[in-house]
Parts: C-alpha cells; structure tokens; sequence
C-alpha cells in the first residue's frame, strides 16, 4: 500500500509500488515525504509534521484528511480524521504529569456526549475505567498480572500458571449496548460480513 510509507523517514524521491507503478513522494529537507503520488494523481498530499516526525496533517485524495495536536512530550492531545460530508474520529487527549491518558473525550458525539475517563494506581496500573459501557474496574495479582477486567455488565477473569502464563480465560457477560459492541465500526462504516 502507498500510504504506508507515508510514516517512514529518508524515503527516495521515487519508489515502485507493489505492482510496478512508480509513486513519486516529494520528500521534506528531513527527509519525510510530503505526498504520494502515482501517475499524476495525488493518493496523499500536503503532509505536514511534528519535528519529532509524527504527521500532524495529511489530505488523502478521498477528501479525508489527518489533523493532529502534537504536547510538547510528543503525545496526541487532538485527533480528527474527517471528510468534508462526515466525521470518522474527532477527539481530545488529556494525560496525567506521568504521560498516562486520564481522559478522551469523543466531539464527534454531542447528544449523548461520549468520554472515557481513567485511572491508574501509585504502580502505573490501570484501576478504573468508564465510559459508554459504565464503570469499569481492573483487578491484578502479587506479580501485577491482570486477573480481573470488568467494564459495565461485562467480567473478564484470567488466571495464571506458576511460571505466570495465562491458562484460563473466562468472560462473563455482555456489553451493554449494541453501540458499545460496534464501536467506532459504525462511525467508519466498516460494515462487512462477519462484523
């Protein structure tokens, strides 16, 4: 795919793609490419980036477009992947003096507003979770194995062998409801057999 290289650094000005086409990418002076483009047609332009390398804004010839808000610790705190007739993802990061995600707040829903809220312990450890699926919890054993995962009506139980190797898996219950089962799968309209 074209667009993977999209994220590497010191790409050539040219490059075959897989079936023999030359994408041409327009790299920066360091040496991230700026766009891709195969036989005079723009698959993504107009790349723009962080000075750690992370891309901040993309245009893809679908009309979708990347904008990204990079902190000063090279963590996202804006996300928008969007076209001009709808928005896949828009949504704001905030995290904790240690770098943790405390907070996502997901704009592209005003009514009911969705946000997921978290909460690690004095160990790093993710304790606390909520969110469409109401209040979530994370249990964990001595050796800081997870043992327990249970978000809204659902449980995850895990349990450990003595050389701390999972051998048991049980998950008790469902997601509460069919928009927090499908996730962001509708939002993209990923609907394919089997989802």
């Amino acid at each position: 795919m074209i667009l993977v290289p999209l994220l590497r650094r010191g790409l050539p000005k040219h490059a075959p793609d897989p079936v023999g086409r030359t994408v041409t990418y327009a790299p920066s002076g360091h040496g991230l490419p700026r766009r891709a483009r195969v036989d005079g047609t723009d698959y993504a332009a107009n790349a723009v980036y962080h000075p750690s390398g992370q891309p901040i804004s993309i245009d893809w010839a679908n009309a979708v477009s990347l904008e990204a808000v990079v902190n000063a610790r090279q963590q996202v705190t804006y996300l928008r992947y969007a076209s001009p007739a709808q928005t896949a993802l828009d949504c704001d990061y905030t995290y904790d003096a240690l770098g943790r995600a405390t907070f996502i707040d997901f704009l592209i829903w005003s009514s009911p507003t969705r946000s997921h809220a978290y909460r690690n312990d004095a160990l790093g450890r993710l304790v606390s979770a909520s969110g469409e699926w109401g209040a979530g919890r994370y249990t964990y054993d001595l050796l800081n194995n997870l043992r327990e995962k249970a978000l809204g009506l659902r449980t995850v139980e895990l349990q450990y062998d003595a050389s701390g190797r999972l051998n048991r898996y049980r998950d008790t219950g469902e997601i509460r409801s069919r928009e927090a089962r499908k996730g962001l799968i509708e939002r993209l309209h990923l609907a394919q057999p089997g989802l």
